[in-house]
């Protein structure tokens, strides 16, 4: 796509930008709020996490030397781990909005834990990451889903004691 295709699928959806303003937003001469932000991403039909990471998964500088490793800038803009490693995980919990906070108590139970952990691991074998190249083995895959096997019965169990066996 080019500066004047997306100047002017950014017209049509009201963001009202020349083909010079998308210019200056490549090259970084130019910053962009959220709503601005949001709209590229509609325009340019990606995620707003695809915009803002770094282009070569490359670690971020995000503020005042702090410099924030690709994998944990991708979790964190999910919304799924606080901003850093020693971030505090209560503190980020107590700090989201209500539907984010269900979807963090609802990822942290056992079942969800073990699909996200065998999703993760597919996922990295899928893509082969660079930053991950040992983690999905073939034993790594396996265990992991043994492990979701065990939890989803777990969860059967549960469901059919409290009566919503169907």
């Amino acid at each position: 796509m080019t500066v004047r295709d997306l100047s002017a699928r950014l017209n049509e959806l009201g963001f009202k930008l020349s083909a010079s303003g998308v210019s200056e937003i490549e090259k970084a001469d130019r910053k962009v709020s959220t709503d601005e932000l949001l709209i590229l991403a509609i325009a340019l039909n990606t995620s707003v996490i695809d915009l803002v990471m770094p282009a070569h998964n490359e670690a971020l500088e995000v503020a005042n030397e702090t410099v924030m490793p690709a994998e944990n800038l991708y979790l964190w803009l999910k919304g799924d781990a606080a901003p850093l490693p020693d971030s505090s995980s209560e503190e980020f919990v107590k700090a989201a909005g209500d539907l984010h906070k269900r979807m963090l108590t609802a990822n942290g139970s056992p079942a969800v834990a073990a699909s996200t952990a065998l999703t993760m691991l597919l996922t990295i074998a899928q893509v082969r990451a660079p930053w991950a190249p040992q983690a999905a083995t073939v034993p790594h895959i396996e265990f992991a889903l043994a492990e979701l096997t065990k939890r989803i019965r777990e969860l059967i169990e549960r469901l059919e004691e409290e009566g919503h066996g169907g």
